[in-house]
């Protein structure tokens, strides 16, 4: 008899609702990440193995886990091992079933944003188009996912199966009902089909579930996992994992301990995380400098003068650009990236089994490059520069521990002119000099203004840092260069590692991007130019500004010389 018959109907009913979707056909995939997915993923593999008893005809499976690269490291690693159960229940029992783990694109990634481009620790307040790092870092990665499997499998018939219910919030409710989302019907939605078989399930139904596995009363792929689920959600909840409390009102939730990025501050503060730590010091302590690492990014936020820069990145068509504070500095980014690097080494230190690794060669060879197509660094190839100060030389950047600034009034946006800098300046973007073209056979870039001689690049169909080039990049390369005195803050335009990175193939850029990619070049060089002579970018442009009373107001305010 199958041992689920003991179980509640609401079991049952999931289990069916999703074999009779196998048996029509669907080819199923689910995401796992917590609790209620690893139910919903029980399931959907007893469902798989009863469609194949019965003698069906099946199609593969996809279980899946998106590692945004700041998710709870532990949660993270655990959901590795169960990765491993899946594999191994799957092989014992001939069940065609695939598992991955996802992440975004490299120049897409939480420390590519936050460190390389300047963009700001996501809140409720900075995200008005709801959540875009949810967005950016999760459903664009399934959407793509679930394209390369409509592709592989040769048909649209894909399911996605959530673990997604009604009682985890009102909003969660909410949202299912506007998607439409259903126990036992298809549904359509803008990321594919789906299906969402433990909608109507209470917490005390997933436990419950939970229980039955963890008991041995059921065969689960999870027998020797489902343990340590319920001890990292206990120590998420304070150490309490009660299923008879939060039965009644004004009683805490049992186990209901939700885990989501480390640095990402949509909630506030991150009980979650805060709890571990607290309930288990030797457990989860290491992640305690990344939790004091949000709280530092939080509470800075609205410290205008210490983390913004003011000058935006974008030119208009009538050669302007914005003033009003924005996003992270470069000398705000050099700072975290030092913070970051220092977090990366005492982990190294601690074990031989790092937890997490927030920057690896590949994402600071990602920070370099955006760094230099922005101008303001200073200096040849700074932020490899750091990551040498650090991992070489054993520099530790401590985390400031400061309170939190109040929210405050922002400039009334300007909008100044660039162009006269960029005609003082000439830059010359991606062109060639004399001595690059004696050493390497120039590539055309066509533009308006005409045929640009470049060094030679490579492309793809985005710009991308190729995996396993970094490291000699900045081990071997840039160490060679530092001994020429090459990266001295006097000797080069820090944007020369742009055509150095394309030219060695470590970073391959789209064909349609270059001529943007030139005059982006440009403005970082007339900015380091700006920058070589002990100048700041906006008082210069305010003070060049054809706006006479602005370049009253700017000269008291800032009381520097016209350049």
């Amino acid at each position: 008899m199958d041992s689920h018959t003991k179980l509640h109907p609401k079991v049952k009913s999931a289990i069916t609702s999703i074999k009779q979707k196998i048996i029509e056909g669907w080819s199923v995939a689910i995401g796992l990440s917590g609790k209620d997915s690893f139910v919903t993923t029980h399931c959907a593999i007893e469902a798989l193995k009863q469609a194949i008893d019965e003698g069906y005809k099946v199609s593969p499976m996809s279980i899946y886990t998106i590692d945004t690269s700041i998710d709870n490291f532990e949660i993270m690693d655990f959901m590795l091992d169960v990765h491993q159960s899946i594999d191994d229940y799957a092989n014992s029992h001939q069940l065609p079933i695939q598992t991955e783990v996802l992440k975004p694109h490299l120049m897409t990634r939480p420390m590519v944003q936050y460190l390389g481009r300047g963009l700001l620790l996501r809140t409720a307040q900075n995200q008005h188009n709801g959540r875009q790092c949810t967005s950016v870092w999760k459903i664009k990665v399934l959407e793509d996912h679930l394209r390369g499997l409509e592709n592989y499998l040769g048909t649209s018939k894909v399911l996605s199966i959530s673990g997604v219910r009604d009682s985890e919030s009102s909003i969660r409710a909410i949202n299912i009902k506007k998607r439409g989302e259903s126990i036992d019907v298809v549904t359509k939605t803008d990321i594919g089909y789906k299906l969402a078989p433990i909608k109507d399930w209470s917490l005390s139904d997933v436990w419950s579930l939970i229980s039955f596995i963890e008991d041995g009363e059921i065969e689960s792929f999870g027998e020797d996992v489902v343990t340590d689920l319920r001890k990292h959600y206990a120590a998420g909840n304070s150490g309490v994992c009660d299923l008879l409390a939060g039965s009644s009102a004004g009683q805490s939730k049992p186990c209901s301990a939700r885990f989501g990025c480390t640095l990402c501050a949509i909630v506030p503060k991150d009980n979650s995380l805060i709890n571990q730590i607290e309930t288990n010091e030797e457990k989860y302590g290491y992640m305690r400098g990344v939790a004091e690492l949000r709280n530092f990014m939080l509470h800075s936020l609205n410290d205008f003068n210490l983390s913004r820069n003011s000058v935006g990145k974008q030119i208009d068509k009538d050669g302007n650009v914005k003033l009003k504070y924005n996003d992270y500095s470069i000398e705000f980014r050099q700072s975290l990236l030092r913070m970051v690097l220092t977090l990366d080494a005492i982990e190294q230190e601690r074990t031989d089994n790092p937890k997490f690794q927030l920057v690896d060669y590949s994402t600071l060879i990602a920070i370099q490059w955006n760094w230099a197509i922005e101008g303001g660094e200073g200096s040849f190839g700074s932020a490899i520069k750091i990551w040498h100060d650090v991992h070489t030389n054993g520099e530790r950047y401590p985390i400031p521990c400061i309170e939190m600034t109040p929210a405050k009034k922002n400039l009334t946006a300007r909008y100044v002119s660039i162009s006269k800098l960029l005609e003082s300046e000439n830059p010359k973007g991606l062109e060639m000099t004399s001595e690059e073209k004696s050493k390497y056979q120039p590539h055309a870039i066509y533009s308006d203004e005409g045929v640009i001689h470049t060094m030679p690049y490579f492309t793809s169909d985005k710009t991308q840092v190729v995996e396993g080039m970094g490291w000699e990049y900045i081990e071997c390369i840039y160490t060679h260069y530092e001994s020429e005195g090459l990266t001295r803050d006097d000797s080069i335009c820090p944007t020369a590692i742009i055509k150095d990175l394309m030219q060695r193939g470590i970073v391959t850029v789209q064909s349609s991007s270059l001529n943007r990619l030139n005059e982006r070049v440009k403005r970082a060089q007339a900015i380091n130019a700006i920058k070589a002579r002990g100048g700041d970018i906006e008082s210069y442009l305010l003070l060049n500004s054809s706006d006479t009373p602005i370049k009253h107001e700017i000269e008291e305010s800032f009381q520097v010389e016209l350049f």
